[in-house]
């Protein structure tokens, strides 16, 4: 069983998601939070194979979900981290790479190689 945290305030977003993760894992359990306190909340509830955070958030922003995570859980605990954003400039880019985040991609552009890396993640026998 693997489980995923969609950090994403798009229900639009969030439907395609989880539509695309569906296609090649069924033995996921996916949890949605819209805002950075109901995120760091499930992050203290459950542990997550894969985070995919928007960058700005109906409150809060993604970056610092991912900073809660690094700094309250051990470091074997954390997921695998992807921002997936329509904010893909220089600044944040470089954020991230200081965050240590491995994926960043251009939700507009570059959906499907992110759901490429969630792929290889939550389901890599496929």
């Amino acid at each position: 069983m693997k489980y995923l945290l969609l950090v994403e305030d798009s229900s639009l977003l969030q439907e395609r998601v989880l539509e695309s993760v569906s296609e090649f894992s069924h033995a996921l359990v996916t949890e949605c939070a819209t805002k950075q306190d109901q995120a760091t909340e499930l992050l203290g509830q459950q542990r997550f194979d894969l985070l995919i955070a928007d960058i700005e958030l109906e409150e809060g922003n993604g970056f610092e979900v991912i900073r809660h995570a690094q700094n309250t859980l051990p470091k074997d605990q954390w997921p695998v981290f992807i921002v997936l954003s329509n904010h893909v400039n220089f600044h944040y880019r470089k954020l991230a790479a200081n965050l240590g985040i491995q994926y960043f991609f251009d939700k507009s552009m570059q959906y499907d190689e992110a759901m490429e890396v969630a792929k290889q993640i939550l389901d890599p026998y496929l």
